[in-house]
């Protein structure tokens, strides 16, 4: 049994299917990477775990038990976003 477990994780915003029963797991003292394109749902999986929703589909344990606010009850949570991608915005004008 994993220290972090997510199960079928789904997030619905008026005209849109965020996060489509998503799985997720981790262990104590993993570092875990979320990477994907603009809109697949990377942030909105970080702020249910983070607390910042609640209304969503899925359940969340940690250490076997549930968890509905795994940051209200003092789980560590930290996000960042950055682009790794290595591209830079180009204009329609650029020539390169």
């Amino acid at each position: 049994m994993a220290f972090l477990e997510m199960r079928g994780i789904t997030k619905r915003f008026p005209g849109v299917l965020a996060l489509d029963r998503v799985d997720f797991e981790a262990e104590r003292g993993e570092i875990h990477a979320i990477v994907g394109q603009n809109g697949a749902g990377k942030s909105t999986l970080m702020k249910i775990l983070g607390g910042a929703f609640s209304d969503y589909e899925g359940e969340i344990f940690i250490d076997g038990k549930p968890c509905h606010h795994p940051f209200a009850q003092g789980f560590p949570c930290c996000w960042c976003c950055r682009d790794l991608s290595g591209t830079q915005p180009r204009s329609r004008f650029d020539r390169r």
